[in-house]
């Protein structure tokens, strides 16, 4: 199947918008920049929107919706990397994850085989909000916290895996003490939270993602290590 034809089934993108990304080198598969008309083998890996998804020739009617608690040292990615997020779940069906959370983070992650819900929480123009606990190295000051709320120059690796230098939105942020800060942010950079206390000369020591839009850990009574199968209702309530 084609890779146009395949991402607008799930709901990514219509055909037109992925040819597009494919133009400017958005979307790789098996981590080679994907070409124009290219035609998928099951087991291909497709990053697309910061996301990977494995593709199959049948795709499963129904859908899987699930909340995992991710410990430090699990990779958020359906590659066969050593403890890929896959394996440490160990779920009976196919499923991949939306977004990332970086080997060092823990917290919440979603799992699903739902296309269409990948592209709705993880497109940026969707704006869901995202909510994390962050440990720093060092105190923050007030000065600090107003930085991180109202945006900071970063630098991040784009699609093309070029440094650009971008300025984060603003955020919403609260004190928990000295060192401890609740974030919560709307869009989501790759290692986001860690390069802008980086740009404070601070260092995240422990970070700890506690909710996406609707679905809180702390709602769920999940434990590290452990996932929970949701409706897809739950996403969205």
């Amino acid at each position: 199947m084609r890779i146009n034809k395949y991402l607008a089934s799930i709901g990514i993108a219509s055909r037109r918008e992925v040819d597009r990304l494919i133009d400017k080198q958005e979307i790789f598969i098996n981590k080679e920049i994907a070409k124009l008309g290219q035609e998928l083998e099951p087991g291909d890996i497709i990053e697309v929107f910061d996301n990977e998804i494995s593709f199959c020739l049948s795709e499963q009617i129904e859908k899987f919706y699930l909340a995992y608690n991710k410990p430090v040292g699990i990779i958020s990615s359906c590659s066969n990397e050593p403890n890929n997020i896959i394996d440490a779940i160990n779920f009976e069906h196919r499923v991949f994850p939306i977004g990332r959370l970086d080997k060092e983070s823990r917290g919440l992650i979603l799992l699903s085989n739902d296309g269409a819900l990948c592209h709705k929480l993880t497109h940026p123009s969707f704006a869901h909000e995202k909510e994390y606990e962050v440990e720093c190295q060092n105190d923050l000051s007030p000065e600090d916290l107003a930085k991180l709320g109202a945006g900071l120059e970063i630098e991040i690796e784009n699609s093309r895996k070029l440094i650009e230098k971008v300025i984060t939105q603003k955020a919403q942020i609260e004190r928990i003490n000295p060192k401890k800060f609740r974030i919560i942010l709307k869009q989501g950079y790759k290692r986001q939270i860690r390069l802008m206390v980086k740009s404070l000369a601070n260092r995240v020591i422990d970070l700890y993602r506690v909710r996406i839009d609707n679905v809180n850990l702390s709602r769920l009574n999940l434990p590290e290590g452990e996932y929970k199968r949701l409706k897809y209702e739950e996403f969205f309530a």
